[in-house]
């Protein structure tokens, strides 16, 4: 399955960098996590929880927000890490 719609495939040689994400790209990894979601056959965003999942800011408040960023720059990729297994994110 290629996620095209999510973001463009990265070059073989291109350099990507993984980080903690800043506030300015809270609305491109929002985007590209509803993105990826709807990709999967069964919705899991009804319920409000696309919006939460929009949310990155406050999501970030409970979670390590991680992106993986190119070598111009670009945020290419996003993952949500939850270490606290009581928490409503994990």
């Amino acid at each position: 399955m290629r996620f095209s719609n999510i973001s463009k495939p990265i070059d073989p040689g291109r350099i990507v960098n993984v980080r903690p994400a800043r506030p300015d790209e809270y609305e491109r990894v929002g985007t590209l996590t509803i993105a990826a979601y709807r990709t999967l056959p069964v919705d899991h965003l009804w319920g409000g929880y696309g919006d939460e999942i929009l949310d990155t800011a406050n999501r970030s408040r409970h979670a390590d927000i991680l992106v993986a960023v190119t070598d111009d720059g670009s945020v290419a990729g996003a993952v949500t890490y939850v270490g606290d297994t009581s928490s409503s994110w994990s």
